[in-house]
């Protein structure tokens, strides 16, 4: 063998027999753990469609639950109580920051339960008001994120009620207690809309999940002619029977959550609710490499939806008037 090639062969050897140990040498992959709080149950319709829609998004930007990101779920069970004690024990487990989704109360417990904890808000109601941060442009805390949308968006709803049952007088509101002061403000405005139209409406209150079957005993009762239905946790526990009581009874059912149409309203509109989750995703990615919360703002809502459920349509005998179908960006088969 000629000098050249002795060479050659001795590096080639050399780094053959080091291969195993330069593998042997990376330092392993951090896993990142965080947390969720929510208020609905764990095997609810909500919660899959939650997890449909995260894991991928976490994925895409290189968090591979297993691998490199660990994930703690606490769900209420629709039991506001639940909120505090679970934000402790998700404090307790050492998380590095909670996610917190579409209720107000859980990014509340979340904030008592730590002040140095990032906490990120997806689909928040109304965080100024109910004093979680300082403004949406400068949370100034532990707390950013994600809102719902703003009070316009409601007004806009009740219009496409108008608009598809053009006819209704008797509109029933399914919501949740206890209503913080804003909550108060917002829906009294609302039904002074609601009557400005001509609506007489209707507010039926829950306060925990097992109370919904007599709730809507009493809907039934009072025979609406629309259902409008505000999903907060509670109610995000039981969209299956909501949608079935209300397919039964051939009523048309507005919704203010994306997930209740998936299950069986008849339209939502509001925010394009995987947008507005990927943008969460964005947040809590920029927060574990450095980010501080204090000085990242609260965005809202950039894209929204007109969703149409064309099987629930055709149960209940009901045709969407054109100029909605023509506005929709899904329609459901």
């Amino acid at each position: 063998m000629s000098e050249i090639g002795r060479r050659c062969f001795l590096v080639a050897t050399g780094a053959l027999l080091a291969a195993p140990f330069a593998v042997q040498a990376q330092p392993p992959q951090r896993v990142r753990r965080i947390g969720f709080l929510l208020g609905e149950s764990a095997d609810s319709t909500a919660a899959r469609a939650t997890r449909s829609l995260y894991i991928p998004g976490f994925r895409e930007i290189g968090y591979e639950e297993g691998v490199n990101l660990a994930i703690e779920w606490r769900f209420t069970e629709g039991k506001t109580e639940r909120y505090k004690p679970l934000a402790e024990e998700l404090i307790r487990s050492k998380v590095e920051l909670i996610i917190t989704s579409a209720d107000d109360n859980a990014t509340e417990a979340a904030l008592d339960a730590s002040r140095t904890t990032p906490i990120v808000m997806a689909n928040a109601g109304f965080p100024v008001e109910r004093g979680l941060i300082k403004s949406l442009a400068r949370p100034g805390g532990n707390v950013t994120g994600t809102t719902y949308a703003p009070f316009e968006t409601s007004l806009k709803q009740f219009q496409l009620l108008k608009e598809a049952v053009p006819g209704a007088k008797r509109v029933a509101m399914l919501t949740q207690t206890p209503f913080t002061p804003w909550g108060k403000t917002l829906f009294s405005q609302l039904n002074d809309h609601g009557r400005s139209q001509w609506m007489n409406f209707e507010v039926f209150h829950i306060t925990r999940p097992e109370e919904l079957a007599e709730t809507l005993k009493r809907i039934a009762a009072w025979r609406p002619e629309a259902l409008f239905v505000n999903t907060g946790p509670v109610i995000r526990t039981r969209l299956d029977e909501i949608a079935a009581f209300a397919i039964e009874r051939r009523i048309p059912t507005f919704s203010t959550g994306v997930f209740f149409v998936n299950a069986g309203a008849l339209i939502y509109y509001g925010p394009d609710i995987p947008a507005l989750l990927k943008l969460t995703v964005s947040y809590v990615d920029r927060i574990l490499k450095g980010a501080n919360p204090a000085e990242l703002p609260v965005e809202q809502p950039r894209l929204y939806e007109l969703a149409l459920n064309a099987k629930t349509a055709r149960a209940i005998g009901f045709k969407f008037p054109q100029s909605l179908l023509v506005r929709a960006d899904r329609v459901i088969e």
